[in-house]
């Protein structure tokens, strides 16, 4: 008694190009799914759960996208380019003692309990400034519908 099992690879190897494409392209897809959704967190957490005062919108405008492909890796980014102080709300910052001079006056003015002050230069002691984070937060928030948007892409292409 004998079992035979024979497998017939030849049209398996011809549509390996073209899995690999597809496999690819919807890999795209949900990446750029996948940092849409992220930004929308990352907006709102700037807008309402972060602590954050929006005053220009500067931080806001500087929140991208961007979906890239190297050889056969998908990189996806979520990115707030421009905006120095972008890294300092998302991490907090020491900021050292120094010096405030003025720079289209002669003298620093200020109000300070119904007095005028006047002074050429003024010292700033250390100061902290605390951790608004807006990104990780975002990440935390949206890694479990992440990781459901390529495992419906997974199972799509295994034809779950």
């Amino acid at each position: 008694m004998r079992i035979k099992l024979e497998v017939d690879v030849s049209r398996l190897t011809k549509e390996i190009p073209n899995i690999k494409r597809d496999i690819k392209l919807g890999t795209a897809l949900s990446m750029y799914r996948a940092m849409t959704m992220l930004k929308a967190q990352v907006m709102q957490n700037i807008r309402v759960n972060s602590g954050l005062n929006v005053r220009t919108g500067n931080l806001l405008n500087s929140i991208n996208t961007r979906v890239t492909s190297r050889g056969d890796s998908i990189i996806g980014r979520v990115t707030s380019e421009n905006v120095p102080y972008a890294v300092t709300h998302e991490y907090g910052a020491v900021v050292p003692g120094h010096y405030i001079f003025p720079m289209k006056a002669q003298s620093l003015s200020w109000e300070s309990g119904g007095q005028i002050f006047f002074a050429k230069k003024v010292f700033m002691p250390t100061y902290i400034v605390p951790a608004r984070p807006f990104m990780w937060p975002a990440l935390e928030a949206k890694s479990q519908e992440i990781y459901e948007t390529f495992g419906l892409l997974i199972r799509k292409e295994l034809g779950d």
